[in-house]
């Protein structure tokens, strides 16, 4: 049995983020998945990462975002990578879904990312493109 056994909050994330980190150990992963219904996410994301991260300067933190048509999504991005500009960021374009789908691709903005992420994210953008071709 592992000695960090997996437990279930019922708490807002954000706050639930900052209240566990850092962990003990140092070591480990939040992956922060917004639901980007609510619209201040995504001026609020930068804030919360920007606090984990004074936190927890070791920490992997993944941020998924959605590519939207319209990028709403762009301003967000920029000011991370203001911010953190040493990190990586990985994305994917694909077709819509359906017929008025808004969401055109998906992505990673990753603060510490293990050794050699970078090569295999690039390898997969590689793979990715000759099995989902772009128009």
């Amino acid at each position: 049995m592992s000695p960090y056994p997996a437990q279930i909050h019922q708490r807002d994330g954000t706050a639930m983020a900052l209240s566990v980190t850092p962990p003990d150990p140092r070591r480990g992963l939040c992956l922060i998945d917004p639901s980007y219904e609510v619209k201040d996410d995504y001026e609020s994301i930068p804030v919360l990462i920007s606090r984990l991260h004074r936190k927890w300067a070791v920490g992997g933190i993944i941020l998924w975002y959605p590519l939207l048509v319209g990028g709403p999504h762009r301003p967000m991005l920029r000011l991370l990578s203001e911010i953190f500009p040493e990190a990586l960021r990985h994305e994917v374009r694909f077709p819509p879904a359906r017929e008025g789908h808004r969401i055109e691709g998906s992505g990673l903005f990753i603060l510490n990312p293990p050794y050699g992420l970078d090569t295999e994210t690039a390898a997969l953008s590689a793979l990715y493109a000759r099995i989902a071709p772009q128009d």
